[in-house]
């Protein structure tokens, strides 16, 4: 084999970086900071009584990354999102699934990797966009600010209709 077989294809390794680059997710939204960050980071807001049976959640801003905290009684999650690209991590947090009636219902397996990024709204709402990596489809977790209080949407890509929680900061 002659050794300029075996060199590098400059053309080929240009496209195939183009064609990878088109690839990539887009990042949701522009809006990456408001005044409302610095007010409701670090705090805990109790959560009224709901289906989704969060008790507490919770939000943390460091170095353009929100981590995300839901409490209920069985889990303590946590899931990073990123204001510049996407956050990847994993999670137990069951995201949408067609097959959510089954009798197993995904028990059993590893957590789930996911990308996350969040994005400003407006001064007082804050989107979430949690991707499921292995799965075609996604969640947005949208969180509506209003002095002490806090109403969180959440939408999945399978049912649009929204579920809403509502709750205020801890004292």
């Amino acid at each position: 084999i002659k050794q300029d077989k075996l060199a590098p294809n400059k053309t080929i390794d240009a496209a195939l970086r183009t064609k990878l680059a088109s690839l990539a997710l887009p990042i949701p939204g522009q809006k990456t900071t408001s005044t409302v960050a610095s007010k409701i980071s670090g705090k805990t807001f109790l959560i009224q009584q709901n289906k989704n049976l969060v008790k507490t959640l919770s939000l943390d801003f460091t170095n353009n990354i929100c981590y995300l905290s839901l409490n209920t009684d069985t889990a303590n999650l946590k899931i990073g999102f990123s204001a510049d690209n996407w956050q990847t991590g994993t999670t137990t947090k069951v995201g949408p699934y067609l097959l959510a009636r089954a009798k197993s219902r995904l028990s059993g397996l590893p957590p789930f990797k996911v990308a996350g990024h969040y994005n400003w709204k407006d001064e007082n709402t804050l989107e979430f966009t949690l991707r499921y990596i292995e799965s075609p489809h996604t969640e947005k977790i949208t969180c509506h600010f209003d002095q002490n209080n806090i109403a969180v949407d959440f939408e999945s890509s399978i049912n649009k209709s929204k579920e809403t929680i509502v709750g205020e900061i801890s004292k």
